[in-house]
């Protein structure tokens, strides 16, 4: 999860990036894990996190990197998608938030848990004041 937050705060998200049509997500290229949700559809109960798309890998756009693969450590590294949310508030005004989903494994690849939150976009002031997370769940594990 926060090697997801870090991609949201590092530029390359912005609303417009992500896909037109709701209920679909980005798979590759430079808008790869970026999805559209409905009050109908979330992309993240639809897709195959261990598959190598629409998902993305921990450090495909962060630059970093995460042991996996030999002795006690995870099997492979985390992947997470990003959905855009856009709700209207009581005042009728869209909000957007992003809606981070995110699976980590264990040495066993089908040892997994799924763990999601929700940003808020609304830049912070001052940028430290707190963190943008505005809620988080367990999904599975």
């Amino acid at each position: 999860m926060r090697d997801a937050e870090r991609d949201i705060a590092g530029g390359r998200i912005t609303p417009e990036v992500f896909p037109d049509r709701a209920g679909t997500c980005h798979g590759i290229g430079a808008h790869g894990g970026l999805c559209l949700a409905t009050a109908n559809t979330a992309p993240w109960r639809l897709i195959d996190f261990s598959a190598s798309e629409p998902s993305v890998r921990y450090g495909q756009f962060t630059g970093l990197s995460f042991p996996h693969g030999t002795a006690s450590l995870p099997a492979q590294p985390p992947r997470y998608l990003i959905e855009l949310l856009r709700l209207t508030a009581a005042d009728r005004q869209v909000v957007v938030r992003y809606r981070v989903t995110a699976i980590g494994f264990g040495p066993n690849p089908t040892t997994q848990v799924m763990l999601q939150t929700v940003l808020n976009t609304t830049p912070l002031s001052p940028p430290s004041a707190s963190s943008p997370r505005m809620s988080w769940r367990e999904i599975n594990n």
